[in-house]
């Protein structure tokens, strides 16, 4: 008999422990749950709100180029890109920004088919210039080519020249351009800013400080004559999209 009791000692009080057990699972669950959800939705803040470049289209309403009156007085226009840190997600977007692209710094590349032409990493228009003629501080050219975007307003960067009477172009290299304005050293423009196809491919990279992806674009760019508004372009559908 004392055996069949010990046995249904056991069988009886063996629900009890599990159920003390379920309890204290429930419990720290309770308790860890709040905590995880905290942190997966700070997690999906950030991926929302990472710093995300476009490139904004030119044209029928977009920001394009036109002469200036300096310009006009000078007979040549500068060319430039436009890009923009993307919207926030919309349910977000009344409630937070997104974070701005520190630093970011474009290359641009000039190939005429498959020939890579030139290189540069380009001027953003908003930011100092390194001075001109005999005040031309090389030293400060890097400055000019970081230009942190924020959530509201677009940027745009120097891509190209086109003056007129003259039937090619000349890229806008902040190390010529800005030493020898207005083509004062005609040898060095022609030399290592000239390019006199008539249809050339840009491949662009912005990359900001604070974010490991580098946005690309590619443009095909058109030299249609020999006035400074001769020039055309427009975004490719490429493999960077």
């Amino acid at each position: 008999m004392p055996i069949l009791f010990f046995a249904i000692g056991v069988s009886t009080t063996s629900p009890s422990v599990n159920d003390s057990g379920g309890d204290m699972f429930g419990a720290v669950i309770t308790k860890i749950l709040p905590i995880l959800m905290g942190i997966a939705f700070a997690i999906f803040l950030l991926y929302i709100r990472r710093p995300s470049i476009e490139f904004i289209p030119t044209g029928n309403g977009f920001p394009r180029d036109d002469p200036t009156d300096e310009d006009r007085n000078h007979g040549r226009m500068w060319y430039h890109i436009w890009v923009k840190n993307k919207d926030i997600w919309k349910p977000f977007k009344k409630i937070f920004d997104r974070t701005e692209a520190a630093s970011c710094m474009v290359t641009v590349e000039f190939f005429e088919g498959d020939k890579k032409l030139r290189q540069i990493d380009a001027h953003w228009v908003h930011q100092s210039t390194p001075g001109y003629g005999n005040n031309f501080d090389d030293s400060k050219i890097p400055l000019g080519q970081k230009m942190t975007i924020g959530s509201i307003n677009p940027e745009q960067f120097d891509v190209l020249i086109k003056r007129d009477g003259e039937d090619c172009f000349y890229i806008a290299d902040p190390h010529i351009v800005y030493r020898y304005p207005e083509k004062s050293n005609p040898s060095e423009w022609e030399r290592n800013l000239k390019i006199d196809a008539k249809e050339v491919r840009l491949i662009i990279s912005v990359k900001p400080a604070n974010s490991n992806n580098i946005e690309k674009a590619e443009y095909l760019l058109k030299n249609k004559g020999n006035r400074k508004e001769d020039i055309s372009c427009r975004r490719l559908i490429s493999l960077y999209e």
